[in-house]
Protein backbone atom coordinates (compact mmCIF):
# COMPACT_ATOMS: atom_id res chain seq x y z
CA UNK A 1 0.00 0.00 0.00
CA UNK A 2 1.66 3.21 -1.20
CA UNK A 3 1.70 5.91 1.45
CA UNK A 4 3.47 8.57 -0.65
CA UNK A 5 0.43 9.25 -2.80
CA UNK A 6 -1.60 12.38 -2.25
CA UNK A 7 -5.29 11.75 -1.66
CA UNK A 8 -7.46 14.33 -3.32
CA UNK A 9 -10.96 14.87 -1.96
CA UNK A 10 -13.22 16.57 -4.45
CA UNK A 11 -15.43 19.31 -3.07
CA UNK A 12 -19.00 19.30 -4.36
CA UNK A 13 -22.57 19.83 -3.39
CA UNK A 14 -25.18 17.12 -3.11
CA UNK A 15 -26.92 18.41 -6.24
CA UNK A 16 -23.70 18.45 -8.28
CA UNK A 17 -22.71 15.00 -7.04
CA UNK A 18 -26.04 13.63 -8.22
CA UNK A 19 -25.53 15.34 -11.58
CA UNK A 20 -22.12 13.66 -11.96
CA UNK A 21 -23.66 10.33 -11.02
CA UNK A 22 -26.32 10.68 -13.68
CA UNK A 23 -23.62 11.51 -16.22
CA UNK A 24 -21.62 8.40 -15.25
CA UNK A 25 -18.76 10.65 -14.20
CA UNK A 26 -18.03 9.10 -10.80
CA UNK A 27 -15.03 6.87 -10.18
CA UNK A 28 -15.00 3.89 -7.83
CA UNK A 29 -13.04 4.67 -4.68
CA UNK A 30 -12.91 8.43 -5.34
CA UNK A 31 -13.69 10.49 -2.23
CA UNK A 32 -16.00 13.47 -2.17
CA UNK A 33 -16.78 16.17 0.36
CA UNK A 34 -20.41 17.22 0.20
CA UNK A 35 -19.91 20.78 1.36
CA UNK A 36 -23.54 21.77 1.85
CA UNK A 37 -24.04 18.86 4.24
CA UNK A 38 -20.52 18.61 5.68
CA UNK A 39 -20.27 14.88 5.05
CA UNK A 40 -18.02 12.54 3.10
CA UNK A 41 -18.97 10.17 0.28
CA UNK A 42 -17.10 7.69 -1.89
CA UNK A 43 -17.72 6.39 -5.40
CA UNK A 44 -18.83 2.75 -5.70
CA UNK A 45 -18.62 0.26 -8.53
CA UNK A 46 -21.98 0.86 -10.19
CA UNK A 47 -21.15 4.52 -10.96
CA UNK A 48 -22.93 5.61 -7.84
CA UNK A 49 -21.75 6.90 -4.50
CA UNK A 50 -22.29 6.07 -0.87
CA UNK A 51 -22.30 8.80 1.75
CA UNK A 52 -21.41 8.45 5.40
CA UNK A 53 -23.42 9.41 8.45
CA UNK A 54 -22.18 12.29 10.51
CA UNK A 55 -21.27 11.74 14.15
CA UNK A 56 -24.26 13.75 15.30
CA UNK A 57 -26.55 11.47 13.32
CA UNK A 58 -24.95 8.35 14.74
CA UNK A 59 -25.21 9.68 18.27
CA UNK A 60 -28.84 10.63 17.74
CA UNK A 61 -29.68 7.23 16.32
CA UNK A 62 -28.20 5.49 19.33
CA UNK A 63 -30.22 7.60 21.74
CA UNK A 64 -33.54 8.09 19.93
CA UNK A 65 -36.54 7.72 22.22
CA UNK A 66 -39.19 5.11 21.46
CA UNK A 67 -42.72 6.38 20.91
CA UNK A 68 -44.10 5.35 24.30
CA UNK A 69 -43.39 3.12 27.29
CA UNK A 70 -43.65 -0.69 27.39
CA UNK A 71 -42.08 -1.16 23.96
CA UNK A 72 -39.45 -3.62 22.75
CA UNK A 73 -37.09 -2.99 19.83
CA UNK A 74 -37.05 -5.69 17.18
CA UNK A 75 -38.59 -6.44 13.82
CA UNK A 76 -42.08 -7.80 13.20
CA UNK A 77 -42.29 -7.13 9.45
CA UNK A 78 -41.35 -10.07 7.24
CA UNK A 79 -37.91 -9.92 5.68
CA UNK A 80 -34.87 -7.83 6.57
CA UNK A 81 -35.19 -4.15 7.34
CA UNK A 82 -35.01 -1.47 9.95
CA UNK A 83 -35.56 -1.95 13.66
CA UNK A 84 -39.19 -1.52 14.73
CA UNK A 85 -41.05 -1.00 17.98
CA UNK A 86 -42.97 -4.01 19.28
CA UNK A 87 -45.38 -4.58 22.12
CA UNK A 88 -44.95 -7.54 24.46
CA UNK A 89 -48.00 -9.16 22.87
CA UNK A 90 -46.39 -8.86 19.43
CA UNK A 91 -43.21 -10.46 20.75
CA UNK A 92 -45.18 -13.36 22.23
CA UNK A 93 -46.87 -13.83 18.88
CA UNK A 94 -43.49 -15.04 17.58
CA UNK A 95 -44.09 -18.24 19.55
CA UNK A 96 -46.83 -19.29 17.15
CA UNK A 97 -50.52 -18.93 16.49
CA UNK A 98 -52.66 -18.75 19.61
CA UNK A 99 -56.38 -18.74 20.32
CA UNK A 100 -58.46 -17.41 23.18
CA UNK A 101 -57.81 -19.39 26.36
CA UNK A 102 -54.33 -20.66 25.42
CA UNK A 103 -51.64 -20.56 28.13
CA UNK A 104 -48.00 -19.58 27.66
CA UNK A 105 -45.41 -21.35 29.84
CA UNK A 106 -41.66 -21.75 30.06
CA UNK A 107 -40.36 -25.11 28.89
CA UNK A 108 -36.92 -26.60 29.47
CA UNK A 109 -35.17 -24.11 27.17
CA UNK A 110 -37.84 -22.01 25.44
CA UNK A 111 -41.35 -20.67 25.75
CA UNK A 112 -44.22 -22.93 24.70
CA UNK A 113 -47.97 -22.70 24.24
CA UNK A 114 -50.51 -24.94 25.96
CA UNK A 115 -53.77 -25.00 23.97
CA UNK A 116 -56.87 -24.34 26.04
CA UNK A 117 -58.59 -27.31 27.61
CA UNK A 118 -62.27 -28.20 27.68
CA UNK A 119 -64.94 -27.05 30.13
CA UNK A 120 -64.55 -28.68 33.53
CA UNK A 121 -60.87 -29.58 33.14
CA UNK A 122 -58.29 -28.37 35.67
CA UNK A 123 -54.65 -27.39 35.23
CA UNK A 124 -52.13 -29.83 36.68
CA UNK A 125 -48.37 -30.45 36.58
CA UNK A 126 -46.55 -33.49 35.18
CA UNK A 127 -42.74 -33.49 35.41
CA UNK A 128 -42.85 -29.78 36.07
CA UNK A 129 -44.86 -28.96 32.94
CA UNK A 130 -48.52 -27.90 32.86
CA UNK A 131 -51.24 -30.02 31.30
CA UNK A 132 -54.99 -30.43 31.46
CA UNK A 133 -56.76 -33.12 33.48
CA UNK A 134 -60.32 -34.05 34.36
CA UNK A 135 -61.72 -32.11 37.30
CA UNK A 136 -62.20 -33.96 40.56
CA UNK A 137 -64.02 -33.28 43.80
CA UNK A 138 -66.39 -30.45 44.55
CA UNK A 139 -69.64 -29.88 42.72
CA UNK A 140 -71.96 -27.27 41.32
CA UNK A 141 -74.01 -24.69 43.16
CA UNK A 142 -76.91 -26.02 45.19
CA UNK A 143 -80.41 -25.51 43.75
CA UNK A 144 -83.50 -25.14 45.89
CA UNK A 145 -87.24 -25.05 45.29
CA UNK A 146 -90.12 -24.90 47.77
CA UNK A 147 -93.89 -24.70 47.85
CA UNK A 148 -94.99 -21.42 49.42
CA UNK A 149 -98.68 -22.32 49.25
CA UNK A 150 -100.61 -25.58 49.60
CA UNK A 151 -100.90 -27.66 46.43
CA UNK A 152 -104.17 -29.61 46.20
CA UNK A 153 -105.24 -32.29 43.72
CA UNK A 154 -108.71 -33.80 44.11
CA UNK A 155 -108.56 -35.92 40.95
CA UNK A 156 -107.78 -39.61 40.57
CA UNK A 157 -104.80 -39.11 38.30
CA UNK A 158 -101.30 -37.85 38.91
CA UNK A 159 -100.71 -34.11 38.50
CA UNK A 160 -97.31 -32.40 38.61
CA UNK A 161 -96.74 -30.59 41.89
CA UNK A 162 -95.86 -27.20 40.47
CA UNK A 163 -92.66 -25.63 41.73
CA UNK A 164 -91.06 -28.92 42.78
CA UNK A 165 -88.88 -29.98 39.83
CA UNK A 166 -85.31 -29.78 38.50
CA UNK A 167 -83.63 -30.37 35.14
CA UNK A 168 -80.88 -33.00 35.23
CA UNK A 169 -78.31 -34.31 32.75
CA UNK A 170 -77.42 -37.82 31.71
CA UNK A 171 -74.56 -39.67 33.42
CA UNK A 172 -74.15 -37.12 36.19
CA UNK A 173 -74.70 -37.69 39.89
CA UNK A 174 -76.76 -35.41 42.09
CA UNK A 175 -77.42 -35.10 45.79
CA UNK A 176 -81.21 -34.88 45.96
CA UNK A 177 -83.02 -34.02 49.19
CA UNK A 178 -86.81 -34.12 49.30
CA UNK A 179 -89.04 -33.03 52.17
CA UNK A 180 -92.77 -33.52 51.71
CA UNK A 181 -95.56 -32.78 54.15
CA UNK A 182 -98.77 -34.29 52.77
CA UNK A 183 -102.32 -34.31 54.12
CA UNK A 184 -104.91 -36.80 52.89
CA UNK A 185 -108.14 -34.82 53.11
CA UNK A 186 -110.13 -37.84 51.94
CA UNK A 187 -110.12 -39.20 55.47
CA UNK A 188 -113.11 -36.88 55.97
CA UNK A 189 -114.88 -38.55 53.08
CA UNK A 190 -113.95 -42.16 53.68
CA UNK A 191 -111.61 -43.78 56.18
CA UNK A 192 -110.43 -46.37 53.66
CA UNK A 193 -109.21 -43.73 51.20
CA UNK A 194 -105.58 -43.33 50.16
CA UNK A 195 -103.62 -40.53 48.52
CA UNK A 196 -100.39 -40.80 46.59
CA UNK A 197 -97.26 -38.91 45.62
CA UNK A 198 -94.78 -40.35 43.15
CA UNK A 199 -91.42 -39.32 41.79
CA UNK A 200 -90.85 -38.95 38.04
CA UNK A 201 -87.35 -38.83 36.60
CA UNK A 202 -85.31 -39.91 33.56
CA UNK A 203 -84.02 -43.47 33.34
CA UNK A 204 -81.63 -44.22 36.17
CA UNK A 205 -82.14 -44.53 39.90
CA UNK A 206 -82.42 -42.58 43.14
CA UNK A 207 -80.98 -44.34 46.20
CA UNK A 208 -80.32 -43.33 49.78
CA UNK A 209 -82.14 -43.17 53.11
CA UNK A 210 -85.45 -41.65 54.13
CA UNK A 211 -87.07 -40.52 57.36
CA UNK A 212 -90.83 -41.11 57.64
CA UNK A 213 -93.24 -39.68 60.15
CA UNK A 214 -96.95 -40.15 60.51
CA UNK A 215 -99.17 -38.65 63.16
CA UNK A 216 -98.74 -40.29 66.61
CA UNK A 217 -95.84 -42.47 65.34
CA UNK A 218 -92.18 -42.02 66.21
CA UNK A 219 -89.66 -41.08 63.53
CA UNK A 220 -87.91 -44.04 61.95
CA UNK A 221 -85.33 -44.47 59.20
CA UNK A 222 -85.46 -46.92 56.30
CA UNK A 223 -83.36 -47.28 53.18
CA UNK A 224 -84.85 -46.72 49.73
CA UNK A 225 -84.17 -47.21 46.04
CA UNK A 226 -86.50 -45.79 43.38
CA UNK A 227 -86.94 -45.58 39.64
CA UNK A 228 -89.28 -43.32 37.70
CA UNK A 229 -92.95 -43.79 38.57
CA UNK A 230 -92.38 -45.29 42.02
CA UNK A 231 -94.75 -44.24 44.80
CA UNK A 232 -92.93 -42.46 47.57
CA UNK A 233 -95.95 -41.60 49.73
CA UNK A 234 -99.11 -43.60 50.34
CA UNK A 235 -101.09 -41.72 52.98
CA UNK A 236 -103.65 -43.91 54.68
CA UNK A 237 -106.79 -42.09 55.76
CA UNK A 238 -108.27 -42.80 59.17
CA UNK A 239 -109.55 -40.82 62.06
CA UNK A 240 -106.25 -40.66 63.94
CA UNK A 241 -103.54 -40.84 61.31
CA UNK A 242 -103.73 -38.70 58.18
CA UNK A 243 -100.69 -36.35 58.16
CA UNK A 244 -97.57 -37.78 56.53
CA UNK A 245 -94.08 -36.28 56.29
CA UNK A 246 -91.09 -37.73 54.49
CA UNK A 247 -87.47 -36.63 54.23
CA UNK A 248 -85.39 -38.39 51.59
CA UNK A 249 -81.63 -37.98 51.20
CA UNK A 250 -79.95 -39.82 48.36
CA UNK A 251 -77.97 -39.83 45.14
CA UNK A 252 -79.82 -39.39 41.86
CA UNK A 253 -78.04 -41.05 38.91
CA UNK A 254 -79.92 -40.32 35.65
CA UNK A 255 -78.82 -42.05 32.46
CA UNK A 256 -80.70 -39.61 30.21
CA UNK A 257 -81.39 -35.88 30.16
CA UNK A 258 -84.72 -34.86 31.60
CA UNK A 259 -86.62 -33.58 34.61
CA UNK A 260 -86.98 -34.93 38.12
CA UNK A 261 -90.30 -33.91 39.63
CA UNK A 262 -93.06 -34.93 42.04
CA UNK A 263 -96.71 -35.72 41.26
CA UNK A 264 -99.78 -36.10 43.47
CA UNK A 265 -103.04 -38.06 43.07
CA UNK A 266 -106.17 -38.28 45.22
CA UNK A 267 -108.12 -41.44 45.90
CA UNK A 268 -111.50 -39.86 45.14
CA UNK A 269 -112.63 -37.30 42.60
CA UNK A 270 -114.24 -34.95 45.08
CA UNK A 271 -113.61 -31.64 46.73
CA UNK A 272 -111.14 -33.04 49.27
CA UNK A 273 -108.19 -34.84 47.68
CA UNK A 274 -104.55 -34.63 48.71
CA UNK A 275 -102.76 -31.48 49.84
CA UNK A 276 -98.99 -30.98 49.62
CA UNK A 277 -98.42 -28.40 52.30
CA UNK A 278 -96.56 -25.13 52.03
CA UNK A 279 -92.94 -25.57 53.08
CA UNK A 280 -92.42 -28.83 51.17
CA UNK A 281 -89.14 -28.51 49.29
CA UNK A 282 -86.46 -30.14 47.13
CA UNK A 283 -82.69 -29.51 47.08
CA UNK A 284 -80.43 -30.59 44.22
CA UNK A 285 -76.65 -30.36 43.88
CA UNK A 286 -74.39 -32.00 41.31
CA UNK A 287 -71.58 -34.00 42.90
CA UNK A 288 -68.32 -35.18 41.32
CA UNK A 289 -66.83 -38.42 42.54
Amino acid sequence: MARNKTIKILRTTRANLNTQKNANALIEGEPYLITDERRLAVGIGNNDYEDFAKKSEVDAKKSDNVSTNARIMGRKTAGSGVIEELTLSEVLDFIGSATQGDILYRGASSWARLPKGTDGQVLTLANGLPSWAAGGGGGSAMKYCMRTTDFVNNQQYFVDISGLSFSVEANKKYLLIIFILAVDNDYIFEDSASAYINIVMPTGNYSGVRFDRVQTNATHMVTFGHTSGDLIINTLANSTQYVYSKTMIGILSPTANGTVKLQAMASHSDLYGIAVKSGSYMILQEVIV
